[in-house]
């Protein structure tokens, strides 16, 4: 989406990936090594780790779901995304699961993100984006 060019032809598409975003935020090192500035030299697609980070942080949301209220994928993620990125569990319910344990998920953003941030993650953002 981003090395395609497909931000740049549709300027006002939002783009929201579950599984935050395939954990890309845990794979960051890998994916600043696979595009270092030399690295593809005959491929003008493919931009420099700076330019992607920027167009990943500034045009794609990332889900929750799918983490189940582990706390590392949500560090990993806040530490690569602006909270403003992320949403809380748009693809819920993953699996069928009780209310205690959404109750619990919703917990775990509140215990790993600040007050701001976790009022953003858990409810503000997709308000943002939805209306």
């Amino acid at each position: 989406m981003i090395h395609h060019g497909v931000l740049d032809r549709y300027p006002n598409l939002t783009l929201v990936y579950h599984h935050l975003g395939g954990n890309i935020a845990s794979m960051f090192g890998r994916v600043h090594v696979q595009l270092d500035a030399n690295r593809w030299p005959q491929q003008d697609s493919v931009l420099d780790f700076d330019d992607f980070e920027q167009t990943l942080t500034d045009r794609i949301y990332v889900d929750t779901s799918g983490f189940f209220g582990y706390a590392a994928p949500l560090r990993a993620a806040l530490e690569v995304f602006p909270s403003s990125q992320i949403l809380f569990g748009t693809d819920t319910p993953y699996e069928p699961r009780s209310t205690g344990e959404a109750r619990r998920f919703a917990s775990t953003v509140s215990d790993v993100a600040s007050k701001s941030e976790a009022r953003r993650i858990l409810g503000e953002n997709a308000r943002s984006l939805l209306t």
